[in-house]
């Protein structure tokens, strides 16, 4: 049987974050890991590339080395170790799962807040923290994604919780207010 997408970088993000915590490493290993994931986002064909059958074992071998030169010997030693076992195409999710393990630890939390408009980096830490506070995190590190179609307000989204602050869920829930309401009242002439 193999293993699903998600259970690989569950396991493999796991032996970072452990491989990581053994060495004392662990805060210079995440701050790489944040590096890498926006490397990755930014170079999404370079998880096609060295997942590539078509470019040899050693082309891969000298374009990792290249590439993690600089890096933490752990990080590298990790990198070199996915390559080995055919796991590249999957080193973005497995980034993230390094990142969850992280946060989980350091009772941090990742989260996207979406609002009608963009959000400026003092909004962004009040929100953060005001959340973080409420749900007796550390930390709280937010991106914003913008979406007009909620008119206005925020909705936070924060590993499985979802707050939603947007003015077209409260019309939403004024609307079915209003016709429950009608619904229980009976109409007299």
């Amino acid at each position: 049987m193999s293993l699903s997408r998600e259970e690989i970088a569950s396991r493999y993000g796991m032996a970072l974050f452990e491989y990581a915590k053994e060495n004392a490493k662990l805060a210079l290993v995440h701050d790489e890991v944040d590096e890498l994931i926006k490397v990755l986002q930014e170079n999404p064909k370079f998880e096609l590339l060295m997942a590539s059958p078509l470019l040899s074992s050693n082309d891969k071998k000298q374009i990792l080395k290249a590439v993690t030169a600089e890096m933490t010997v752990e990080m590298a030693n990790f990198l070199h170790l996915v390559l080995e076992y055919g796991r590249f195409a999957d080193l973005g999710c497995i980034l993230q799962a390094f990142d969850k393990f992280y946060d989980r630890e350091m009772n941090e939390a990742s989260g996207v807040a979406i609002s009608a408009i963009a959000l400026d980096d003092e909004q962004l830490a009040a929100i953060s923290k005001s959340y973080a506070n409420k749900f007796n995190l550390s930390n709280i590190h937010l991106t914003n994604q913008v979406d007009a179609n909620i008119l206005g307000g925020v909705v936070l989204k924060v590993g499985d919780h979802i707050i939603d602050g947007s003015i077209k869920n409260k019309l939403q829930q004024i609307r079915k207010q209003l016709s429950i309401s009608k619904r229980g009242e009976t109409i007299e002439h």
